[in-house]
């Protein structure tokens, strides 16, 4: 079989970065005898994914319009989590549901909402959960069930 090698760059949560190895030309066979480093991928099946940094900022979609903030990415987390005053300022007062979080200081059971943003000009619909974030560095975290289709860069 005659293919390009590609070589594995770097894995994050929901995706790869793959790039064609310099050393070889398109029209070299590739075999079991090269390393373990070597990755075949096909370019069709490769979905388009848009890189994101660790720290985004996001349009919050509202009732009352919209505001501009910066959310910190965590692939660590399951689901994404707001700020309750932001929240409430923005006018998500309408709980859709409760759920049990799981965090560094234990188990909590916290009102869910269900908000519109934008992620690097995509247009997302989900559930966040709110807790008390005005001691952390972000009102917003984006958590990893609103990462679909996105790279995590996590350079500075």
């Amino acid at each position: 079989m005659k293919i390009s090698k590609i070589s594995f760059i770097s894995m994050f949560a929901f995706g790869a970065l793959f790039f064609v190895h310099p050393d070889y030309s398109e029209s070299e066979e590739i075999n079991s005898s090269h390393s373990f480093n070597t990755v075949l991928f096909a370019n069709s099946l490769v979905p388009e994914k848009t890189i994101i940094r660790a720290v985004e900022s996001i349009v919050i979609h509202s009732n009352s319009g919209y505001r501009t903030v910066k959310a910190r990415i965590d692939t660590g987390a399951t689901q994404s989590s707001i700020d309750m005053s932001l929240a409430r300022q923005l006018g998500y007062n309408k709980y859709v549901g409760r759920v049990n979080v799981v965090s560094a200081n234990g188990i909590k059971t916290r009102p869910v909402v269900e908000i519109s943003y934008e992620l690097s000009g995509k247009r997302i619909i989900s559930t966040f959960t709110l807790a008390d974030r005005s001691n952390l560095n972000y009102s917003v975290l984006i958590g990893r069930n609103d990462l679909n289709g996105f790279l995590i860069d996590p350079t500075d």
